[in-house]
Formats: C-alpha cells, structure tokens, sequence
C-alpha cells in the first residue's frame, strides 16, 4: 500500500494490524514521515501531527509486540 496523505496513512497504520498473517515475522514500513514532513506548518499544527505521528508508532509497536514482529 501506498498512501497519498497523511491522513490515508494514518487510517491504514490503524487497521494495518487485520492484515497481519500468522506466519508474519518482518513489516517494513519506507518513509513514514514523507507525508508528515509535507503537513509541517504552524506550531498549532505541529502539535497535531506530532500526536497523529506518535499514534501510528504507537499502533506500529502494539502489532509487533502482539504478533512478534520486526519493524523496520
């Protein structure tokens, strides 16, 4: 999957765990912060997507936990 925004990337980052198969052992996510970098602006929205950001690392390292997984 290639998300095109932020926001597409963040609602599969969230989901991105049902896809998950039991003989899974590596994820590799390539340039996570790519869209991020392009919703830098004001301090406000900094914030925000600071938040959104920390989410999706957040879900990335409960799947691999869960599920035993190496992230890259």
């Amino acid at each position: 999957m290639s998300p095109t925004s932020f926001d597409e990337q963040a609602k599969f980052i969230s989901n991105f765990e049902t896809l998950i198969t039991p003989d899974a052992k590596l994820i590799v996510f390539d340039t996570i912060v790519s869209h991020y970098r392009r919703e830098y602006g004001s301090h406000n929205e900094t914030v925000m997507l600071n938040r959104k950001l920390n989410q999706q690392f957040g879900f990335i390292a409960n799947a691999a936990r869960t599920h035993n997984l190496a992230v890259i």
